[in-house]
């Protein structure tokens, strides 16, 4: 029973989790992988737990039998949520930049060892340009590893400029890398000192934060080398100068900071939890300075924010309702803004 009941816990929420989209898509998945013409006892499974609005096994025993439909249940739950994990790792891959170039990565591998060296190189073209619009470089390490490799393969006659070019590609990336480490670092340091003393800032706290700020990579945001390097950058400007009570400052700088994000927009789909998070602060900022047509403006930015899961509806969600509550409080306004109340 208690056996029974883990496996309940796992997957009745798991199938609850899915949105519309990706339950579609498991439907189709399982069918594609029914195989020899076999009734997919697994996904007639799933149908009856999602129709379900709580967990009962005996009434998911009955609908099998009803079915016609035997095997053990708790073997076929656990082969249930194998095939919705394995699902959803190829739904996500069709939309996901990292886990594509992973794929494309392992092909290069596979193209390699039989020897199809054209084939290597067109796919090398498509996944460097991939990568290098997404800001993947890790991915791009990799990528220049395998065609210094496919260089020997070759044995081309300009192989030492070919390496050398390789060479240096690879090295601008590290180079990317470390300028983002290093600034993520110079932000981590800030972003402790607010923490540990978020209400007492005292003296030497102040001198530390300030020579912080003064670091030749803190100095314009062109020392930033990627986008998540720049985001660094602003988030640690503003940080610094909301401690220190300079609200004017910070607001410049939240500004600035929502500005790139906007200029990017295919990060925000990306990542829209980060730039939710950014929208928020910001707005609290807001309520904090009375900049009330401000926030109401950031605030519909937040719910505009195009979500991909559950999770991100949730954020929003969360977000959103507490700055509104927050908004309320400030403005004394509980009887009379009946669309915040609404929300």
């Amino acid at each position: 029973q208690v056996a029974a009941m883990n496996q309940t816990d796992k997957l009745f929420p798991l199938i609850k989790a899915l949105t519309p989209p990706e339950k579609r898509y498991f439907t189709l998945f399982s069918k594609r992988h029914q195989g020899d013409g076999k009734r997919n006892k697994y996904r007639i499974l799933f149908e009856i737990i999602n129709s379900l609005p709580a967990y009962d096994e005996a009434e998911i025993k009955a609908r099998l039998k009803k079915r016609r439909l035997r095997g053990n249940l708790p073997s076929l739950k656990a082969e249930l949520y194998r095939q919705i994990l394995r699902s959803m790792r190829e739904y996500r891959s069709e939309k996901s930049v990292s886990v594509i170039l992973q794929d494309m990565l392992e092909d290069l591998h596979f193209l390699r060892e039989k020897g199809l060296y054209e084939q290597c190189r067109q796919m090398i073209d498509r996944a460097e340009k991939m990568a290098r619009d997404n800001e993947e470089y890790w991915a791009l390490v990799r990528l220049y590893d395998i065609e210094r490799q496919l260089a020997y393969d070759t044995t081309a006659s300009d192989l030492r400029n070919t390496i050398a070019v390789v060479n240096q590609k690879k090295s601008g990336v590290l180079n990317t890398l470390l300028n983002l480490y290093r600034i993520q670092k110079l932000y981590d340091s800030v972003f402790v000192h607010i923490r540990i003393n978020p209400h007492n800032l005292h003296d030497k706290t102040e001198e530390e934060l300030s020579a912080l700020l003064e670091h030749p990579l803190l100095s314009s945001p062109e020392r930033a080398r990627s986008f998540g390097a720049k985001t660094y950058f602003y988030n640690a400007h503003l940080q610094y100068n909301q401690l220190t009570g300079k609200l004017d400052k910070a607001f410049e700088y939240h500004e600035k900071l929502l500005a790139y994000w906007e200029n990017h927009p295919h990060r925000i789909r990306k990542e829209p939890q980060r730039y939710m998070k950014a929208l928020s602060n910001c707005a609290g900022l807001c309520l904090r300075m009375k900049k009330f047509a401000t926030f109401e403006k950031t605030l519909q930015k937040i719910d505009r924010v195009p979500v991909r899961s559950f999770d991100d509806e949730a954020e929003r969600f969360q977000n959103a309702a507490h700055l509104r509550l927050l908004y309320l409080i400030n403005t004394g306004t509980f009887t009379t803004n009946t669309d915040l109340l609404r929300h």
